[in-house]
């Protein structure tokens, strides 16, 4: 293992066995310890790193999921908020609308087919100005 004290005071350690002395040290109360170099990638440890080093790339890997899944259930609630709901809506019932127009200027429609979709599109464009659009 080699490593450097950097400009900021922080010890950066590389070589063989960093991720054993990264943890030693930082349980013997040194917490500007880094991995620098090649140690410094992110990798899986090997399976047959010490115990130490494997704990803690599973608790890395835990925090990293717990992380995402909190993320993921922020998203969830933004997207079901009301304000978010209505916008969806709104946009849906545009996209339904510019359909409905788009086939009652196709000439190729029959008038019946037409006239439902006259009726459709004022249904929509109904719904549309009551959802303040």
């Amino acid at each position: 293992v080699g490593g450097r004290v950097n400009a900021r005071g922080d010890v950066e350690v590389q070589g063989a066995h960093a991720e054993i002395c990264l943890i030693r040290l930082q349980k013997a109360g040194y917490s500007d310890v880094r991995l620098a170099g090649g140690a410094g990638a992110v990798k899986a440890p090997a399976w047959n790193a010490p115990q130490e080093v494997r704990d803690r790339a599973a608790a890395q890997k835990q925090a990293a999921k717990a992380a995402a899944g909190k993320m993921a259930e922020k998203a969830r609630v933004a997207a079901r908020a009301p304000a978010a709901v209505a916008a969806k809506m709104l946009a849906q019932l545009r996209a339904s609308e510019q359909l409905e127009i788009a086939k009652l200027r196709r000439s190729d429609v029959p008038r019946a087919e037409k006239a439902l979709a006259q009726e459709k599109l004022d249904r929509i464009q109904r719904r549309i100005a009551e959802a303040g659009g």
